[in-house]
């Protein structure tokens, strides 16, 4: 009689345990939500360091989303010209770096964002910050994880979780801030 029972309970538990993996990969390959008005920027003034006569826009960052959000990279766009370049940044402000890769919903941080040369001189031109964020998944969170406390990601062909899904275009929101700087007469409208 004991043996039944110890075999029942052995059942439920092997189940049990079979919902929850099944579960669990669900939730790795479930589809990411769509983003596309996630995040909202807005400028909230000028800064400048001690002793320094650049000037930094600072600029809110916030989460607008029910998800969670994971950061993919910044770049500064000049009005008329397609390419994305590096942001200036200073490490005697605090906003100049990002604290985190994450943003919950409801979140936000301020990021400083130095005002470009081409800004500065001549007639100057317009400017704006742009992001690229995607879904924080449950797949990424499991990556994230195994990196931070050095865990194997695949087991031979196996893999946990796919590389090229998180880090794939494709995936990626992109959002801006309004434009900044002066009026450049010469500058082709934005697209």
């Amino acid at each position: 009689m004991a043996k039944r029972k110890t075999f029942k309970f052995g059942l439920a538990l092997l189940a049990l345990a079979c919902l929850l993996l099944g579960l669990f990969f669900w939730a790795l390959n479930r589809p990411a939500p769509n983003l596309a008005e996630a995040v909202v920027m807005t400028p909230c003034g000028y800064t400048n360091p001690p002793g320094n006569h650049l000037r930094f826009a600072r600029i809110t960052i916030s989460n607008q989303s029910s998800h969670t959000i994971r950061w993919r990279g910044d770049w500064v766009e000049y009005e008329g010209d397609p390419t994305h370049h590096a942001r200036t940044i200073n490490p005697n402000l605090p906003e100049s770096e990002r604290r985190t890769y994450t943003l919950k919903p409801g979140g936000a941080f301020v990021l400083a964002c130095g005002e470009p040369l081409e800004a500065r001189i001549g007639d100057g031109i317009r400017w704006r910050l742009g992001v690229g964020y995607s879904p924080y998944t449950w797949g990424e969170r499991l990556y994230d994880f195994g990196r931070k406390h050095n865990l194997p990601l695949s087991l031979d062909s196996f893999s946990f979780v796919s590389v090229q899904r998180c880090y794939n275009l494709t995936n990626q929101t992109i959002a801006t801030s309004p434009w900044l700087g002066k009026e450049n007469p010469n500058a082709k409208p934005p697209q």
